[in-house]
């Protein structure tokens, strides 16, 4: 009986996983700056750096697994790469 190799491929997804972990860690510590600054900045802006986080928790997840099963499913890589810019890009403007 022969053994079979099986091969790695790395996924495109992979990488914009990679970038949103890193995005994330961003959002955490601005999060931090604006809660430790909190007696010096407008009352709303630390809850409306709290909800950016949240939505991106919330979000993002959802939106990787879908691009994920997209790229599984056999599409185009300009469409996979397309998806996950815009979801880079989306991300960053509503943290901004």
């Amino acid at each position: 009986m022969r053994c079979r190799r099986l091969s790695v491929v790395m996924s495109i997804t992979l990488g914009y996983a990679g970038l949103m972990a890193l995005f994330s860690v961003l959002l955490a510590n601005y999060v931090l700056y604006v809660r430790l600054r909190a007696k010096t900045v407008p009352d709303w802006q630390p809850r409306a750096a709290e909800r950016v986080q949240a939505n991106f928790a919330e979000n993002v997840p959802l939106t990787l697994v879908v691009l994920y099963l997209v790229e599984v499913a056999g599409a185009a890589n300009w469409f996979v790469h397309g998806g996950g810019v815009s979801l880079v890009v989306l991300r960053a403007l509503h943290a901004w």
